[in-house]
């Protein structure tokens, strides 16, 4: 239900029944939490945005790309970047959505650039990510 709320521009909807759903010990879905937290990326609410955070932290689905890449998305969108950034780099497989909310929100861009391209240097935590941020540089060198 609450994923049919968000198309539908009912998001005030969207986050009263997960209340509702959170008071009555029902534990949301990551496609539930990746909803809220559009929703909270539409209304601009990161304090909201934050709340839902702590909640998710208490399940399996922190480290869940899909649900990552909704968290990143909200940060950057509600202007908390140093939080986007964390959360960018506590998903353990990033795919190429993760990579494009990162590119598409400048995340990893400032006025004084980092790099040429604007990639996430100074993020790389392991070979998997060092894999990853060769690709997307050589993507950044395409545009």
């Amino acid at each position: 239900m609450i994923s049919g709320y968000i198309p539908n521009n009912q998001l005030e909807n969207a986050l009263h029944l997960y209340k509702s759903m959170h008071g009555s010990s029902i534990k949301g879905s990551r496609s539930t939490f990746s909803s809220l937290f559009h929703a909270c990326s539409c209304l601009g609410s990161l304090q909201t945005g934050k709340l839902l955070h702590v909640q998710l932290t208490k399940t399996p689905l922190t480290s869940n790309v899909y649900v990552g890449t909704s968290l990143v998305d909200m940060y950057a969108t509600c202007g908390s970047v140093n939080d986007a950034r964390l959360s960018f780099i506590r998903i353990v497989n990033p795919n190429v959505a993760a990579y494009t909310v990162v590119r598409s929100t400048n995340l990893y861009t400032t006025n004084v650039r980092e790099s040429e391209c604007g990639c996430i240097c100074n993020c790389v935590l392991s070979y998997y990510h060092l894999f990853w941020y060769f690709k997307f540089c050589f993507f950044c060198l395409l545009e």
